[in-house]
C-alpha cells in the first residue's frame, strides 16, 4: 500500500545515509555520530486503530490512535531503524510532563534500544516552559531524575531550543533556573 511504500522510501534514505557516515568515519580523524529526533510516539497498536488499521503497528505504543506517530504520520519506521542499527542514537521528542506520558515515552524506547548499540537520548522543549506554568523547572528536574533512574538506558538529555533556552524563560531569564 501507499503508506508502507513511503515508509520503505524512507528507511531507504536513512540506511543509506548511516552506510555513508560510517564508510566516512573509518577513514577520518573526526567521527560522526547519525541520529534521528523523531516525534515522541513511534506507532499505536493494532488493537488501537481497528477502524484505521494502517496507522497501527505491531508492538505499537499504549494509547490512542489519534496521537502523532512518526510511523503513520511521517511515514517513518524509527523502531526498525533503531533495530536494524542504521543510527547511533534517537532523541525522542518528549515534549509532555512527567506525570503525563513521558514515562511512558521513556519506557517504551527503553526497551527498544535494549541489546542494541543505538544510545537513546530525551528531549524536552523549553517552549513549553510557560505553558506549564511556575513548576517548569521543577518539571525539567525531575525528568532528568527519571532518566537517570537505572530502568531506564537514557544516556543524555536535550533541551530544546537555543533561543528558548536563552529567552524564553519568562521575565525571570535563565539565571534563576535551579
Amino acid at each position: 500500500n501507499v503508506y508502507d511504500w513511503r515508509r520503505e522510501n524512507v528507511n531507504t534514505l536513512i540506511k543509506g545515509l548511516g552506510e555513508i557516515i560510517r564508510t566516512k568515519n573509518e577513514s577520518k580523524d573526526v567521527k560522526c555520530a547519525f541520529g534521528i529526533s523523531p516525534a515522541a510516539r513511534w506507532a499505536p497498536t493494532v488493537q488501537a486503530c481497528s477502524s484505521e488499521p494502517y496507522r497501527g503497528a505491531e508492538g505499537g505504543m499504549s494509547g490512542s490512535c489519534n496521537n502523532y506517530y512518526s510511523y503513520s504520520d511521517l511515514y517513518a519506521n524509527t523502531k526498525k531503524w533503531v533495530e536494524e542499527e542504521w543510527i547511533d542514537y534517537i532523541l525522542p521528542q518528549a515534549y509532555t510532563f512527567l506525570s503525563n506520558t513521558y514515562r511512558d515515552i521513556v519506557d517504551w524506547w527503553t526497551d527498544v534500544v535494549k541489546n542494541t548499540s543505538v544510545r537513546l537520548y530525551a528531549g524536552t522543549s523549553l517552549g513549553s516552559l510557560e505553558e506549564w506554568g511556575s513548576t517548569s523547572t521543577l518539571e525539567i528536574s525531575h525528568q532528568i531524575r527519571y532518566n537517570n533512574a537505572t530502568q531506564n538506558a537514557v544516556e543524555g538529555y536535550s533541551l530544546f531550543s537555543y533561543k528558548n533556552l536563552v529567552n524564553g524563560l519568562g521575565e525571570k531569564g535563565i539565571k534563576n533556573v535551579k
